[in-house]
Formats: structure tokens, sequence, C-alpha cells
């Protein structure tokens, strides 16, 4: 006599629920481990713990926009671009730290004219849904900017121009050179890789939202345990 333990088809279906996925605003200023961040070079390294990588084919900085009439220093104190200043002088909410590519020193940093490329490298796939971009002043200025996006089966995507401008909103009409700030909606799914390309323009970076995986944890699966449990069967085979 030999006895079987057989799992119903339920359980498997129960345990391999998904579960599920949480919002994420990459909005530079917190940091991976939860502190707060500050104005000046970083190696992109600094939001891992959110999952994703930043890199860049120019040096990375953060620059603090709580500069000019509505903050307590100057730009010169904190940069060297006014044109990045952000509050309610400008008509926006104050942004805080926002990603640049550094033009100046590490002291007073300035986002570079020349442009450049910013990568976002995810650990796991997710659902991009928009970018913010501050400073965007340039005549043509969609037609300078690209957005790549890798996903999860290698196929890409790319905006520019026209597809780029009929996804963006100015949040701050009045205001759509210096010191504008843009929402630039996507709401893709299955992204790994996001490449943000400046063509000989400067501009910044306030935040990036997307939707990550929820992370695994051994609370979050013991309900999916305990539903593989109680949907097995004892089978005994004589």
């Amino acid at each position: 006599m030999r006895i079987k333990y057989t799992l119903i088809a339920g359980v498997l279906a129960a345990l391999a629920a998904p579960v599920g996925a949480h919002a994420a605003t990459l909005d530079f200023d917190t940091l991976g481990n939860g502190g707060q961040s500050s104005a000046g070079n970083i190696t992109g390294n600094e939001f891992a713990e959110f999952g994703v990588l930043i890199s860049s084919n120019r040096q990375l900085a953060l620059f603090d926009s709580n500069c000019g009439p509505d903050g307590s220093n100057s730009c010169t104190t904190v940069g060297t671009d006014s044109d990045l200043a952000t509050g309610p002088t400008f008509g926006s909410a104050n942004e805080n730290r926002v990603l640049i590519m550094n033009g100046g020193p590490d002291a007073a940093p300035n986002d570079d004219p020349n442009g450049g490329k910013i990568n976002f490298l995810f650990d796991s796939a997710v659902t991009f849904n928009a970018l913010s971009l501050i400073d965007l002043d340039e005549k043509g200025l969609f037609d300078k900017i690209t957005v790549k996006f890798t996903f999860g089966d290698n196929t890409t995507q790319k905006y520019r121009g026209k597809a780029l401008a009929d996804r963006s909103t100015l949040l701050n009409p009045g205001f759509d050179g210096d010191n504008s700030v843009r929402d630039i909606r996507f709401d893709l799914a299955n992204v790994t890789e996001v490449d943000v390309r400046f063509k000989k323009v400067s501009g910044a970076i306030a935040s990036a939202d997307f939707d990550a995986p929820a992370p695994v944890t051994l609370t979050s699966d013991l309900p999916l345990l305990e539903a593989g449990l109680g949907g097995l069967a004892l089978v005994r085979q004589v």
C-alpha cells in the first residue's frame, strides 16, 4: 500500500497568483537609504533601493530648484541656473531637488547646455507612467528631446516631436520656456529601461512616476500559502 499527496489545480493557481504592484514616484528628494538628498554631483546609485539605477554620458547631479524669489537661497548659492527655479512665483509647486546633467562644478551645479543622455534601468519590468521635465525653453524643443523605452521582450519605442508634444501638459501656463514644468504621460507596461536624450539642449527631470512589482515578503505570501494548503487533497491508493 502506498500513499500519495496530490495538489489540486486550484492550489497551483493560488500559489501562482500575482501579488500586485505599488506606485513609486522618484522625485530625487529622498535617497534609497531613506535620507534626504542634497544638491551636487551623484553617481546614480543613490536610488537603487527603489529598484532603478540611473546613468548618463555626462556627470549626473541634483539641483535645488527651491531657489530664487520663493526659496531661502538665491540660485547662485545652490547652483548657477535661475531658469530651474520653481515655486509660486513661477506658477508651480516647489520641486525641490531635480536631476540634471551637470555642466558646472560640484558646489554649483548647472544643467549642461550641450545636452546628453540619462538612462533609467529597472531591476524588473514596470509600468512607466510619466516624466516631469523642467526648463525646456528651446525653440522646437520637442524635436530636441527623445524618450526611448525598452520593453521586457527587448522591443523598443521612441517618442519625439509631435508624438512627445501630444503627451505633454504644461503645468504652469505663462512659463512655457524658462522655469516651465511639463508632465509627459506615457502609461506603458512591461518597461525595463528608459533613455531620455537632450540634443544640445539643457533641462532637468523633476520626477519619474512608475508602478513597480510589489516586494515579495514572507508575510505577504502567507495568505497564498494558506490558500494552497486549504486545497491540498489526500489521495490514498492501494
